[in-house]
């Protein structure tokens, strides 16, 4: 990688944190119009599971155009330097790290370079702190491929994940709400008589 490439990436992380930092900053994310949460991407050759960051909302429009051509329907959300809580919500979905793009050059900034995920030692006494991160991530991925145009691979594609979210369902710890005088538990009743029991992955 040349000098002036690696000064690029170096600034363009700069950029990001200052940002992250002034009452007035901004930057634009890639939202997946299929799940209505940030677009999540796995590096193929680093396998970081990335959400997409960019400094001017031109580029970020660009990407999305780019990825209307794969039939990946994505749009653009500008979100305040107030807003950065968003990326410690990222932690509960399994995704590690941003896809930065800076005066043409991209590079990946992982979340722990912004912002500490809280050692769940330093919890309440007798507290439990449930996450599944990785049912999340699988379940993100699933429902962008499901809700996207078909293509020849996507049949087999989405069973491949199906079997891989029922394997992390397997393995989760998940939360019921109980009501504190009857120890019941809410049920939801659709039109068509169905009912379901809400269920949580996390607090969150």
């Amino acid at each position: 990688m040349s000098d002036e490439k690696n000064v690029e990436i170096t600034e363009g992380k700069k950029e990001l944190l200052i940002r992250l930092t002034k009452e007035e900053g901004e930057f634009f994310i890639l939202m997946s119009a299929c799940t209505r949460a940030p677009y999540v991407e796995c590096d193929p050759e680093t396998f970081d599971d990335e959400v997409m960051i960019y400094f001017d909302e031109q580029s970020a429009k660009a990407k999305t155009e780019e990825l209307a051509q794969k039939k990946i329907p994505t749009t653009v959300l500008k979100l305040a330097s107030k807003q950065m809580l968003v990326f410690t919500t990222l932690y509960t979905v399994g995704v590690n790290a941003l896809h930065l793009s800076f005066n043409g050059e991209e590079t990946t900034m992982q979340i722990q370079e912004i912002v500490k995920k809280r050692d769940q030692k330093e919890a309440p006494d007798g507290s439990v702190w449930v996450e599944n991160p990785q049912l999340h991530l699988t379940a993100v991925y699933f429902a962008q491929e499901l809700r996207r145009p078909a293509e020849e691979d996507t049949k087999e594609h989405l069973k491949e994940l199906q079997e891989e979210m029922l394997a992390d369902f397997r393995k989760s710890s998940l939360i019921f709400a109980i009501q504190k005088d009857t120890n019941a538990t809410p049920m939801i009743k659709l039109k068509d008589g169905e009912k379901y029991q809400p269920v949580f992955t996390d607090v969150l």
